[in-house]
């Protein structure tokens, strides 16, 4: 779990130099490569600690196709 792990922390120390694009936009979320191998990533460490592949999507879950004009409300009262 630790080597991937660290290449999570690689894909942000990258997505944090200097990228053409900002990779921290809601847009970028939603398609940005990085964003989408740190999301599998974090699934396969989620997966070897819980055992469980059918966790519930979370009440924030941002779609793939959103509109980033009007960025979702944020529940600032959710863990």
């Amino acid at each position: 779990m630790m080597e991937e792990l660290r290449t999570i922390e690689d894909h942000f120390r990258e997505m944090c130099g200097d990228r053409p694009a900002d990779p921290w936009t809601y847009e970028a979320l939603a398609n940005d490569p990085a964003w989408a191998a740190v999301r599998a990533l974090a699934r396969e460490i989620l997966f070897v600690l819980t055992g469980d592949r059918t966790l519930p999507v979370p009440h924030n879950f941002i779609p793939a196709a959103i509109d980033t004009a009007t960025p979702p409300p944020v529940d600032h009262l959710a863990p």
